[in-house]
């Protein structure tokens, strides 16, 4: 049972990997039914299993409780589908996982699994990196459609979790000759794959996890006078696979270099390549941003993807911002409220105090390997967040395989209730999945239609999809759509219903994007005043990531011939200064936005015409550059 358990596990591993490493909901959806099936078999073998709950499972599922209970205290309840299904299911596997008993042999064949799987994602990753312009390499993290957004920090995160699992084969006794040699490739090309992410937070927790290795062996040596077993040859096989992979990542490089540029190890490592030390002062201002979010608000937080409507109220730079504070502790404190947080440490604390003994006594133990890769994803976590399906995932089994080897005999219990409860919540996570995954498909038509321009067949299937649960950003596309509809046709009931659509969200919505759009169509409409009003509204909610704005509200009070106040021009003219820099270096890829048209007509608006000039040669230059470099997966800014 236990390897059909594991099995499952891996299967749906390898649709997440498919599926661009788990990020998109069909992952999501395919992990519910994963678990639902796991808890089927367990029901059908509940008199195999007994159960023992330790502080670090009760600390999980009350983080999961305070976790459901604060989404109906969110500023954002369109978002959320995808994070209570990861974390939910996670939370029914840790507690099954966690009271299995795993022997040696099928933790053996399941690391094998994995290192075969992680193996063949980093070769298919290195096709695709000397083929395609993303400078890092992400292995199947990559939307080939668009390669510029690739998650080389989620690829570099997965494979902190596989290393240990190769460095456990590289180092353990093997009869055959072909598994030594296998074990050899297998660690050379996850380990060059790794060196080739680039990721600066994932090479340091690595060096962590190590260092932490290391004084766990010498203390261990030192109490009892002797080292931990090593297979004979070990150190020689270590050293073949390090040079191997070196050689391959500069044969990779060397590959590479015919037709794209290469990052420099040296320059990444000591923060001279091209974003300097910007990459490292951003995650500290996103930490202090997120540290005064949960100060206003401590309880519940702001709901999930609450930190992008929030943080720019604290933004120092223009155009910095993201999805998530670069840290799991804040994100969830952002997110869901100090308790959540608190309780997920605890989670983590706990398993910690319980799982350590074992690890002393069992240096050698295959477990020892299993939570040195979810101590690895975990540190990983404290400077970003990666924790799409292929990594959470992992992370939480690989601890729950640890935790089962502390249970003992005491204090088992019945499986019948555990097991019920759990039944009962993994089948309400498959409706939910079920409903929200159905009418995905309509909303996933209606954007890919909006984009290829079919606008009648884009509004029928978008309308279709207003029952989904969570609606993420449907009604601006829906809006977009009626836009295009007014537009072509020039019938008022399609402005009619944008209009009616934006004022049912414009009063509880943290999006500044939903005010300024109606703001649009109140000042076609000459309410001046109102359109304001949004606009100041926009404005101050997200005064450091929208030029549009800024270019709005200027727009709207020079049509009710107002005159432009000197702090508010003085304040633009500084902004567009600053963001002239920003956009000499592509700074997040900013190319793409619509911020370089409004800054060009924003320098305009203000009569600095010599800026003006300059400006445009810069965009043109920077325009130029990026699609020299993503060809035809750049679209030309309408404005140039």
């Amino acid at each position: 049972m236990n390897l059909i358990l594991l099995g499952l596990v891996a299967v749906t591993e390898i649709f997440a990997l498919y599926n661009r490493g788990g990020g998109p909901l069909l992952s999501h959806l395919v992990l519910t039914g994963a678990t639902f099936v796991c808890i089927a078999v367990c029901v059908f073998q509940r008199k195999k299993i007994r159960f023992k709950f330790t502080f670090a499972e009760t600390a999980y599922a009350l983080f999961a409780a305070i976790f459901v209970i604060s989404m109906f205290f969110s500023l954002t309840p369109e978002f959320g589908l995808a994070e209570l299904l990861l974390f939910i299911n996670a939370g029914i596997l840790l507690a099954v996982f966690s009271n299995l008993n795993f022997g040696e042999k099928v933790l053996n064949y399941f690391s094998w699994a994995l290192i075969c799987i992680a193996t063949a994602d980093t070769l298919i990753g290195f096709f695709i990196y000397t083929r395609t312009p993303f400078p890092r390499l992400a292995g199947t993290f990559i939307d080939l459609s668009a390669p510029y957004t690739s998650f080389g920090n989620d690829f570099a995160n997965f494979l902190l979790l596989i290393l240990p699992l190769a460095l456990f084969q590289l180092l353990h006794r093997h009869e055959r000759v072909t598994t030594r040699i296998l074990a050899i490739l297998a660690t050379s090309i996850l380990f060059a794959g790794f060196l080739l992410t680039f990721s600066r937070g994932a090479w340091l927790n690595l060096l962590a996890v190590i260092i932490l290795a290391g004084i766990l062996w010498i203390v261990r040596r030192i109490k009892r006078a002797r080292k931990p077993e090593m297979a004979k040859g070990s150190w020689l096989r270590m050293a073949i696979s390090i040079v191997l992979a070196i050689l391959l990542v500069i044969g990779l490089q060397f590959v590479r270099s015919q037709k794209f540029q290469t990052n420099s190890f040296l320059l990444k490592a000591t923060m001279q390549a091209d974003e300097g030390f910007a990459s490292a002062d951003e995650r500290l201002d996103f930490w202090k941003g997120a540290i005064q979010i949960i100060k206003d608000r401590p309880i519940f937080g702001g709901g999930i993807l609450s930190f992008k409507f929030l943080y720019p109220k604290y933004q120092p730079d223009f155009g910095a911002n993201w999805d998530h504070p670069h840290n799991i502790f804040l994100k969830i404190g952002v997110e869901n409220g100090v308790f959540a947080a608190v309780l997920f440490a605890l989670f983590l604390i706990f398993t910690a105090a319980a799982i350590l003994p074992f690890l002393y006594k069992n240096t050698g133990h295959i477990g020892v390997f299993f939570m040195a890769g979810a101590v690895g994803a975990f540190g990983h976590n404290l400077v970003d967040y990666n924790f799409i399906v292929a990594n959470f995932i992992f992370a939480m089994v690989f601890i729950a395989i640890g935790l089962s080897f502390t249970k003992g005999q005491k204090r088992l219990i019945d499986a019948k209730i555990p097991l019920g409860v759990m039944a009962v919540i993994s089948l309400c996570l498959v409706f939910i999945g079920l409903h929200d995954g159905y009418y995905n498909i309509y909303f996933k038509k209606g954007r890919e239609q909006l984009a290829n321009k079919q606008y009648d067949a884009a509004v029928v299937n978008l309308e279709k999809s207003q029952n989904l649960f969570w609606r993420r950003d449907l009604e601006n596309h829906l809006a977009i759509a009626y836009r295009v509809q007014y537009k072509q046709t020039g019938k008022p009931e399609w402005r009619e219903k944008e209009v009616k659509l934006l004022e049912s969200l414009a009063p509880k919505t943290a999006d500044a994007a939903i005010l300024s759009r109606l703001g649009e169509l109140y000042a076609e409409d000459k309410r001046f005043a109102d359109a304001e009003k949004l606009f100041e509204k926009a404005l101050n909610s997200d005064p450091q990531n929208r030029l549009r704005y800024y270019y709005q509200l200027l727009s709207v009070r020079r049509s009710q011939a107002e005159p432009i106040v000197e702090k508010m021009a003085s304040r633009t003219r500084a902004l567009l200064f600053g963001y002239t820099e920003a956009l000499k270096s592509n700074r997040h890829v900013t190319i793409l936005t619509d911020n370089p048209t409004y800054a060009s007509q924003l320098y305009g608006f203000l009569d600095m015409k010599t800026e003006k000039v300059e400006f445009d040669k810069i965009w043109f230059a920077e325009f130029v550059k990026f699609a020299a470099q993503y060809g035809s997966s750049m679209q030309i800014p309408i404005a140039l």
